[in-house]
């Protein structure tokens, strides 16, 4: 598995994760949270 690769599947775990509140383990000291809040985005 090339470095790109690795970090694209990484990306589509966190992803997927997120929405349903799963807890994401830190990486590298690094943590990801997300907020429980609804946030309206406008173009």
């Amino acid at each position: 598995m090339t470095s790109i690769a690795f970090f694209i599947d990484l990306e589509e775990w966190i992803v997927a994760r997120i929405p349903w509140g799963y807890p994401i383990p830190p990486i590298a000291g690094h943590t990801i949270e997300s907020s429980k809040e609804t946030i309206a985005v406008f173009d």
